[in-house]
């Protein structure tokens, strides 16, 4: 192979993974959406949450793919940079590109935990509540029931 295919290579696969992390930002949007809803539904939380982690399954495959070609012919990019300026100048945008929507899935992946946090901060305090409104209102119960019930009182042992 000649360098020129092994760097269509280089772009191609971080065409792919812009491509792959939009996917994810598409998935951390529709999570944040679920999140506030007022039903929230683990199942579709879930599912979400699955085919996030084959996406970045893909993305450790690309991205291993990626570092295996570069090392082939980094050398070649170094020694020759004003033959490559052109898919240089390519890669690197691309990479910057990359770089973006990394950061801006960190920070959407940051938001999405701390609206899930507190989500589950919150129904967690709902169900201590109720459960202690059980527990009184048991406790109440009873106390009432025992109000009907005469406790003997001195009886007269002589015949």
């Amino acid at each position: 192979m000649d360098q020129n295919q092994y760097i269509s290579i280089l772009i191609e696969s971080l065409n792919n993974k812009i491509t792959i992390l939009n996917e994810i930002l598409d998935l951390n949007l529709k999570q944040s959406n679920l999140i506030k809803q007022e039903e929230f539904d683990m199942a579709t939380f879930d599912q979400i949450v699955t085919q996030k982690s084959g996406l970045i399954e893909k993305l450790e495959l690309l991205d291993s793919g990626f570092e295996s070609v570069y090392d082939r012919i980094r050398q070649e990019l170094t020694l020759n940079k004003n033959q490559y300026t052109v898919e240089i100048g390519q890669l690197q945008k691309l990479i910057a590109q990359v770089t973006d929507q990394s950061a801006r899935i960190q920070a959407s992946e940051e938001r999405n935990r701390i609206k899930i946090e507190d989500y589950f901060k919150n129904t967690r305090a709902a169900y201590k509540s109720a459960r202690v409104s059980v527990k009184a209102a048991s406790t109440y119960y009873k106390a009432m029931s025992n109000l009907n019930t005469v406790d003997p009182q001195l009886m007269d042992r002589k015949k």
